[in-house]
């Protein structure tokens, strides 16, 4: 149950990638729809219903099995599954993060960040310049 006298009022940026399924397709679902985070990445693996297993003993040695039971709704009337989760600020990994330590990812995190934490709206971050400086070390920002 909620806190009640407490809860958690600033900005949040989410990170979401393909490899993000169940709840990880739920919860920023849950926070987009509800314009409570700003979704950062790529859409989501859309993977968004329950699972059921069921025991299945037959002469041909199947054990069981998992199916999908249920299909979530968002609150458009959009299903998660097979669909996901579309991020509000888009930004794929590319061969140039994977050999620079992921600085133009930490760049664009940060980028995203500052659009959030300033008010504007979230817009994909525009090319860095090559001597552009890394996103400091340290804790979160703050407001």
């Amino acid at each position: 149950a909620p806190h009640p006298t407490e809860r958690y009022t600033k900005p949040i940026l989410l990170l979401i990638n393909e490899l993000d399924f169940s709840c990880g397709d739920f919860f920023p679902a849950i926070l987009q729809d509800n314009k409570r985070a700003t979704v950062f990445g790529v859409r989501t693996a859309g993977a968004g219903g329950a699972v059921k297993a069921t025991q299945f003993p037959n002469q041909f040695g199947i054990a069981g099995l998992a199916y999908t039971w249920t299909i979530a709704l968002r609150t458009n009337g959009q299903p998660i599954e097979n669909l996901g989760v579309t991020p509000d600020v888009d930004y794929k990994t590319t061969e140039e993060d994977l050999k620079t330590g992921f600085a133009g990812y930490a760049r664009a995190i940060q980028a995203a960040l500052t659009n959030l934490l300033g008010g504007a709206a979230p817009a994909a971050p525009a090319a860095p310049a090559p001597d552009a400086p890394a996103a400091p070390e340290g804790g979160p920002a703050q407001p």
